[in-house]
């Protein structure tokens, strides 16, 4: 009688630890955040966001960015007067299978941004090399691009989430600088920054896009992968 009851402990067990392993859970909601966003020294943005994984392979995510006050005194930031950013990133992502342990997935981001800046004390360079000086001006600074990109998302205790990402893309920038105070062409004092701001040469650029970070989270809502046959 022991060795039957035994034996029907091994096959209950055995059953739930099964179950367990065919439909393992998954964060389905989560909210996050992007700490590297706050320390940019141009942008610095505070940039809430939130992950909807509507099935176990695929999910959407959502990012908005606003402006933050945290760096506005750094160094070029002093030239800058009453900033306002805005950032959009939205990301499609997709979980395969085989990587389900580590959260490991795909995804494509688009973004666009748009900063608005009065700039004081400083110049324009001319395509001639000489520079255009002025007191005041009004800034406007958008880009807009496309990123393939991977990353894990690692699971730790009470729903924390460390999210892990990186990859490349495209960047297209322009920038405008319109109604200057005082400007003046200046032949003579060339500007001799090692790296100028970028409002120094106003225009159109493209360039390739870097992307590299983490996110941190919490998860709101669990799915569950569905069992073999269920």
């Amino acid at each position: 009688m022991r060795t039957v009851r035994f034996f029907v402990f091994l096959f209950l067990a055995a059953s739930g630890q099964l179950s367990a392993q065919d439909a393992p859970r998954y964060p389905m909601l989560a909210v996050k955040i992007s700490p590297l966003s706050m320390v940019d020294p141009l942008s610095s943005t505070f940039a809430p966001s939130l992950t909807y994984r509507f099935h176990p392979a695929w999910a959407v995510h959502l990012e908005y960015g606003f402006q933050s006050l945290l760096l506005q005194d750094s160094n070029d930031s002093k030239r800058r007067l009453n900033p306002h950013y805005w950032e959009f990133r939205p990301e499609i992502q997709y979980y395969p299978a085989f990587a389900e342990d580590i959260g490991a997935y795909i995804a494509l981001e688009g973004f666009t941004s748009q900063m608005d800046y009065e700039r004081r004390n400083d110049i324009i360079q001319l395509n001639n090399g000489d520079d255009l000086r002025y007191d005041l001006a009004q800034v406007e600074r958008n880009a807009s691009g496309i990123i393939l990109k991977g990353g894990a998302t690692l699971l730790f205790d009470k729903g924390f989430i460390l999210e892990l990402f990186a990859g490349m893309g495209y960047r297209h920038r322009f920038i405008r600088v319109y109604d200057l105070v005082n400007p003046t062409i200046d032949t003579f004092f060339r500007d001799r920054r090692f790296f100028p701001p970028a409002d120094t040469r106003p225009g159109t650029k493209h360039t390739l896009q870097i992307s590299l970070g983490f996110r941190l989270g919490w998860v709101l809502a669990w799915g569950k992968q569905p069992t073999v046959g269920g």
